[in-house]
């Protein structure tokens, strides 16, 4: 079995994740079973393939411009901290 990691988001980078249409199926589970902190920030949890999944998603949504720009400037946030190495 994998073992699990944590990420903290936002409750708009949440927000902006649980509007993704068209997530895969692990990374659509793990935005669905996110719980919230009473710090007011969302805590997402999962295996590496589920986090890996949900970058190439959020990627891909940045890159298509699939969400409303208002959005995409969360996911953007979110997407340097899931893959500091990547292209956006």
């Amino acid at each position: 079995m994998s073992e699990k990691e944590t990420l903290s988001v936002t409750k708009q980078e949440y927000n902006a994740l649980d509007e993704i249409r068209g997530l895969s199926s692990d990374a659509h589970s793990m935005v669905m079973c996110a719980t919230p902190s009473p710090s007011g920030r969302w805590i997402l949890e999962g295996t590496s393939d589920a986090f890996n999944a949900l970058t190439r998603d959020v990627a891909e949504e940045i890159y298509e411009q699939l969400s409303p720009p208002s959005r995409i400037k969360h996911l953007e946030k979110l997407y340097r901290r899931l893959s500091p190495d990547g292209e956006y």
